[in-house]
């Protein structure tokens, strides 16, 4: 149609009588496993019962969340990882978030004392550690005087002064003293995750020890991610080393994505299921055993101890002394081109 405009839907409302979305998305959740599981079978399950079992109780929803609670249960009937129920449409609390130093800190002489700082990554946004850039003049057993002027010396947590900053610049005044005399003024821009930050130091720290244990002889390469079990898996079927420490948790299935429900939330099935070079299911509910067996005991974990990288450590160096490494010599260089 000439000169035709494009609908505004800006304002447009639409009434939605709950009760009918709910009942409308239990038949779509129950259909979107039934169509997208991996298994035509579903692991052996009267689908159609399913579905009768847990019907009635989507009657008496009087919340969303409740809705996902039984999404919940027909997952778990699936006996199958990587099964996850998201919410849809329902009120929600605003998150404010808390500003963060990456660093820690300790009450003593009746301030707060600076007794880590995490060095992170300057380059990397998730790795920004507001006390390690450069021109920020605090260094560990530092105390923290005030923040935004507030003094520390009577916050019961040194966190309750940074509530609402997160991502803000805050106001730090410090001295090397526990006291307010020649302290400074330090402007630093909070985060709101130290995840990264401590996940980070963890690994520098297991880098260290493997060098120091080792004497420089052997190298550490952590791997983030390895793939839920498929890494070990392959390495053992190798043979390309021992593998150290406890069975895998046997999560090889997966999900590739299967359509949303009608309020934006969604019951995610698994799509996919690894299988071995004999044709046979494998890993998933399983896991992956080690060749050695090491278990990272609680009470040494807290003593500061790790025990499967320790082992790992002595049983690489035992190595080195049955099959040392073999020196590469290189041929003579070409001299025909």
């Amino acid at each position: 149609m000439s000169g035709a405009k494009p609908s505004q839907l800006d304002d447009m409302e639409v009434l939605v009588d709950p009760m009918v979305e709910w009942q409308q998305m239990y038949v779509d959740g129950w259909r979107i496993l039934r169509d997208w599981f991996y298994d035509p079978n579903m692991h052996g399950q009267d689908w159609d019962e399913i579905r009768s079992k847990y019907e009635p109780l989507v009657q008496h929803v009087a919340h969303r969340a409740d809705l996902d609670y039984i999404f919940g249960e027909i997952a778990g009937e699936m006996n199958a990882g990587h099964i996850y129920v998201q919410s849809g449409d329902q009120p929600s609390v605003e998150r404010r978030n808390g500003g963060l130093l990456g660093a820690e800190f300790e009450r003593q002489n009746g301030f707060y004392r600076v007794s880590k700082i995490f060095k992170g990554e300057a380059w990397q946004t998730n790795f920004f550690s507001p006390l390690a850039v450069p021109g920020i003049n605090v260094s560990v057993g530092d105390y923290v005087i005030a923040i935004n002027g507030v003094s520390t010396a009577g916050a019961q947590n040194f966190y309750q002064l940074l509530e609402n900053t997160g991502g803000d610049i805050v106001t730090l005044t410090v001295n090397d003293n526990p006291r307010e005399r020649d302290s400074r003024d330090v402007m630093v821009k909070t985060i709101t995750s130290e995840t990264q930050l401590r996940y980070l130091d963890w690994v520098e720290e297991r880098a260290r020890r493997v060098d120091e244990l080792s004497g420089g002889r052997i190298a550490y390469v952590h791997l983030p991610n390895t793939a839920g079990d498929a890494f070990p898996y392959y390495f053992k079927k190798l043979g390309l080393g021992a593998l150290i420490g406890t069975r895998t948790w046997g999560g090889l299935i997966g999900i590739s994505g299967n359509p949303s429900l009608a309020d934006g939330g969604s019951i995610l099935a698994s799509t996919f299921r690894f299988m071995d070079t004999d044709g046979e299911w494998a890993v998933e509910n399983e896991g992956v055993s080690p060749d050695i067996e090491v278990v990272d005991r609680p009470e040494l974990v807290a003593a500061g101890q790790d025990p499967t990288l320790e082992t790992a450590v002595r049983h690489l160096l035992e190595e080195l002394e049955t099959s040392p490494p073999t020196k590469v010599e290189a041929p003579a260089s070409p001299t025909d081109f």
